[in-house]
């Protein structure tokens, strides 16, 4: 238990059954432990990341660095960026606001979570963590009320002795806040600098030439659902030369000495000289327009005076870094909308260079580091990821590999493959696909960008492929046409110019019917019947729509942002004429017939009052069902709300057994579209599934950090789960048919096996990359093959062997094989092959000959059509209807497709043939070597009989297998078996009916071979059966050569 004294002062082989385990939940009943074996696939993009926090390197090594995100935890490098890796997925809160490396031991790292970026969607976290083996394990030591933390020093001297800057709560008042210091390494907490409830720590700075001097900012703000109040009388700049014992309020030529308001202030001390000192000052509340006495300030003589030396100060409540270089006290850096520096001290300012005319950093800059010993490495950390030079900010590389990008929503269209779109915070509009034809996977390229801007909705047309509807922030609807790529905005507008604007929320909601119809929604509810070209109002204004004077921050008057407005829209599946609405001031309405009438909802019994709707789920089952979220953090409420209604919103049942009961909000929820009991729930800090419509819910993490999920859909033709991870991108568990099915009745039996997929013959092979080295971030593709899930009870051990036979439709089996079984379910692929041919034993065969054609050798794929898959263990047994199709980039007519496979069947029956023999053939030469070893001076009629049959064996060898380099290195004919392997590859690589040439090249191969194998059955049966009663009657041990299995 961490104590805290208060002062009074101030995270494949063709054949194979997926069995990976992560560090997890125990399991408490037996659907977690029948789920606990099936894996999410995080499939990125990562060529765009989200919002970056902090950077924390190593004095030692300037080679390690940690990267705090946003909402998507913590990484690490160890070679300057090239890889990178997770290592803070196993706590409980991925929000990062700072993480630091004890000066005096780079093992020691501590994290504070929750960002302090004061943003509508910025989350919180858990308190503060540490570790003490570079990241490896963490443990938690304390101030879980924190909410958000800017900001921890570590005494350079004594790993003990750590600051902890707690900016706290942005929603409310209270909790821990202020300036903590612990002198036990986390053991016990005091608190030595603190104002007031509503004012927390916005930056710490160090000397570090006198750990005991501390700069300390304090920052006054909160915001509220419908804005944000960022400056107040508490905020202000404090200096300690004690280690926080006592304080002095800094004044002297900062905005505040003559009173007023003062915002965040940064700030920077020069290591060199540490009189020198830089401040950013907010000076007032606005946000966009700096106030009077705003911008940037620097003191010589630490910190006792100040002088402005610049007007400079973009949006200070969002970022306020201010960084100067450890090696030149006149160069300063800062962030903000873009990346800007000064030469002189802070007086004039110049953007980071563009070169090559593109963009060589993204927007809004929240984090900078420069090497202390080496001015010319320098880190940016932005909304779209992380930024290294090596050159001081004249060029930069994007580290690529950190799949940290922050989605909205998420959609899917009905390609094969089909293509998952989102929007992305502050990183626009992207759709890629959910497999690629790489045999690597996924990589950054196979993502498109539709648009820039802050991202939301992105719905493909259901009309057509080639339009996609993409949503940038406060309603702005796009429709994009991929073939031109010309856009529309089709946003609706009021019918005059001197009309009321409506009212857009930051996301707003849109719905796309599946034969097109749209559906959007600003303080009313529009529709569009052709695409956007033009819209009905369906609705009058569904928000209470306050007086904006009455919306007051800390007592005062605030601008509202948009406030009140529509957040959640559903229609019904079921009914299109019933419509669902819900805003961000808790109002809520359903229309039953189309738009015409509304009836307000808010007041039903047992609904939180006044709080923000996150989602609406209409039933795919009844058009009175309905599921209900309520995200209250926005109004200091940090509970989990998640209701169901039968009756069209008269009365909601509360469905919240299992869940969380503080710290993580409700984001969205979703019935799957094929099992009306199967929900799932998004929240701040983790994911979760129910199979009773929500009486009881589970953990669902599986391999996925607590991230916060935004959104979640499945995908109708394959059943794929898409899940959206705000701070992690996009996440794929691939075909859910299993849990779709899974009940308590299928949990009795011993062995269960699911209806399946279509299995796919996909044809991989990667033709646009070259060597890509290891700073690309690759996501793995589905398994290659048929999926077939089962589930298994009562298995003893995991040595338990699942035996997988594959029939076709005349019964004849084309595979069998065996995997481990465990309890739970178990996901066998199939690889839609026949057996892997065994590998021709030559060694003298050169590697063009070896590699270029192996591929032949994995087995062919079986013909498209109908099969079963048979699964048992232990004396049980299930199986289901697997049907196999083509890839369908493939066109082949049935009769040619016949015909090919009747041509691959037959190579490879020769192919096979081949290895046998030549199996045999090398087993007879050896035996004959070593007899003429032994018997170096034999009778004359058996040495003429060996001599005879050793030349005729080596005369055989090589025609069957090779004994010296053939036409790939020139010498002789080409060995049979390597012919066979050549044809079968020819034949199984394009989808067509047998050329001529390949029907000639089969009829030579089948001659050649047949003769090859009936002169080695002579050579066995007759001649040396001759050599062998030669031998016995000279007295000497006789040949003998076990025949091959063809």
């Amino acid at each position: 238990m961490r104590k805290l004294v208060a002062s009074a002062c101030l995270g494949l082989l063709s054949v194979s059954l997926v069995t990976l385990r992560v560090r997890a939940q125990a399991p408490v009943n037996r659907y977690e432990s029948a789920m606990h074996m099936l894996r999410f696939r995080n499939i990125g993009p990562a060529n765009m990341d989200g919002r970056i926090d902090r950077f924390a390197v190593p004095l030692q090594d300037p080679n390690t660095i940690y990267v705090g995100a946003a909402t998507g935890g913590l990484w690490k490098t160890t070679n300057r960026g090239t890889t990178w890796r997770p290592v803070f997925d196993s706590e409980p809160a991925l929000s990062i606001g700072f993480v630091a490396v004890a000066p005096s031991n780079p093992q020691i790292v501590w994290v504070g979570t929750g960002e302090a970026n004061n943003r509508q969607t910025s989350s919180w976290g858990m308190g503060v963590y540490k570790s003490t083996n570079g990241g490896q394990s963490w443990t938690h030591e304390g101030l879980k009320d924190s909410f958000q933390i800017s900001s921890i020093l570590i005494d350079p001297n004594n790993p003990e002795i750590v600051y902890v800057g707690v900016l706290g709560n942005l929603w409310g008042p209270g909790g821990e806040r202020g300036l903590y210091k612990t002198t036990d390494g986390g053991a016990t907490w005091k608190r030595i600098l603190y104002t007031d409830d509503n004012t927390g720590v916005a930056d710490l700075a160090m000397d570090p030439q006198s750990p005991l001097t501390i700069f300390c900012s304090l920052y006054e703000r909160r915001r509220s659902v419908f804005g944000m109040l960022g400056a107040g009388t508490s905020s202000a700049l404090y200096k300690s030369t004690d280690g926080g014992a006592t304080w002095q309020k800094l004044i002297h030529g900062l905005p505040y000495e003559h009173g007023g308001d003062t915002g965040r202030i940064g700030i920077s001390i020069y290591p060199r000289d540490p009189r020198i000192v830089y401040a950013r000052v907010q000076s007032g509340a606005a946000e966009f327009v700096a106030g009077k006495g705003t911008g940037v300030y620097r003191s010589t003589d630490g910190g006792q005076t100040w002088q402005q030396r610049s007007d400079i100060d973009p949006r200070p409540a969002y970022f306020q870094q201010i960084l100067v270089d450890p090696n030149n006290y006149l160069r300063v850096w800062l962030g903000g909308g873009g990346l800007a520096h000064s030469d002189d001290g802070g007086r004039t300012w110049q953007p980071a260079p563009d070169q090559q005319g593109l963009q060589s950093i993204h927007a809004d800059v929240h984090a900078i580091w420069i090497d202390a010993n080496n001015s010319n490495y320098m880190l940016a950390g932005d909304d779209g990821g992380v930024d290294i030079s090596e050159d001081s900010g004249h060029t930069w590389r994007f580290a690529s590999a950190i799949p940290v990008g922050q989605p909205y929503h998420v959609a899917t269209d009905n390609d094969q493959p089909f293509h998952i779109c989102g929007g992305f915070q502050d990183n626009g509009a992207w759709c890629g696909v959910v497999r690629t034809r790489n045999p690597k996977g996924i990589l950054n390229h196979d993502w498109q960008d539709l648009m820039d801007g802050d991202g939301f909705n992105v719905i493909p047309n259901p009309r057509d492929p080639s339009v996609v509807f993409t949503q940038a922030q406060s309603g702005k609807l796009i429709r994009e046409d991929l073939k031109s790529n010309e856009y529309a905005l089709i946003r609706p507008m009021p019918k005059t110019v001197d009309a009321k604007p409506f009212r857009w929320h930051w996301n707003t909601p849109v719905v796309v019917l599946p034969r097109g119809d749209i559906y959007t929604a600003a303080n009313v509810v529009f529709k569009s019947t052709d695409a956007g070209n033009t819209w009905a109002q369906i609705s009058p204004d569904l928000t209470t729509n306050p007086d904006p004077k009455t919306l007051k921050i800390m007592g005062k008057v605030v601008r509202p942002e948009g406030y009140p407005a529509l957040t959640a829209l559903a229609v019904s599946p079921v009914d299109e004429q019933v419509i669902w609405a819900g805003a961000e001031d808790g109002s809520l309405h359903v229309s039953k017939d189309g738009g015409k009438t509304w009836t307000n909802l808010a007041a039903a019994s047992g609904l939180p009052q006044g709080q923000y709707v996150s989602s609406i789920a209409a039933s795919h089952f009844s058009p009175g069902t309905a599921f209900l979220t309520y995200d209250g953090h926005r109004q200091n409420d940090f509970h989990i709300y998640v209701f169901r209604t039968d009756d069209y919103g008269q009365s909601w049942q509360p469905i919240t057994t299992g869940l969380p009961n503080d710290r993580s909000t409700a984001q969205v929820v979703y019935q799957d579209p094929f099992n009306k009991n199967l929900l799932f729930l998004g929240t701040e800090m983790g994911f979760y599934i129910s199979f009773d419509r929500g009486d009881q819910w589970l953990p669902f993490q599986l391999n996925m950090p607590h991230v916060m999920v935004d959104d979640v859909t499945v995908q109708p033709r394959t059943h794929d789960l898409v899940v959206a991870a705000y701070g992690r991108a996009f996440w794929v568990l691939d075909d859910i048919r299993s849990l779709e099915a899974l009940s308590p009745a299928v949990m009795q039996s011993a062995l269960h096996v699911f209806p399946t997929d279509a299995g796919i013959e996909w044809r991989l092979f990667d033709h646009r990359n070259g060597t890509l080295g290891d700073t690309q971030f690759v996501a793995p593709n589905p398994p290659d093959g048929g999926i077939v899930d089962v589930y298994l009870s009562n298995v003893p051990n995991d040595d338990t062997k699942l035996h997988v036979k594959v029939t076709n439709t005349q019964g004849v089996t084309v595979r069998e094989f065996d995997v481990a079984g465990h309890n739970g379910i178990n996901r066998v692929v199939w690889d839609l092959r026949w057996p892997t041919l065994e590998p021709p034993a030559q060694p003298q065969l050169d590697a063009n000959q070896s590699g270029f054609y192996n591929g032949a050798l994995q087995g062919s794929f079986v013909a498209p059509g109908a099969y079963t898959v048979t699964l048992s263990a232990d004396g049980a047994t299930g199986s289901q209807p697997l049907q196999v199709q083509d890839d369908p980039a493939v066109h082949i007519s049935p009769a040619d497709q016949a015909a090919r496979q009747r041509a691959i069947a037959s190579a490879y029956d020769l192919y096979a043939a081949t290895v046998a023999d030549a199996k045999q053939v090398r087993a007879l030469t050896k035996s004959l070597a070593a007899t003429k070893k032994t018997y170096a001076d034999p009778p004359a009629a058996v040495k003429t009989m060996l001599d005879g049959l050793v030349k005729n064996a080596d005369k055989l060898q090589r025609a069957i297998a090779g004994g010296s380099p053939g036409e790939f290195g020139g010498g002789g004919a080409t060995p049979l078996h390597n012919a066979a392997m050549r044809l079968l590859y020819s034949l199984q690589n394009v989808s067509q009916a047998p050329t001529g040439s390949q029907r000639s090249t089969l009829a030579q191969l089948t001659s050649s071979v047949h003769e090859a194998s009936a002169n080695l059955k002579t050579m066995v049966d007759t001649d040396l059966a001759k050599l062998n009663a030669a031998m016995r009657k000279a007295g000497m041990a006789y040949v003998t050569v076990a025949s091959q299995k063809k």
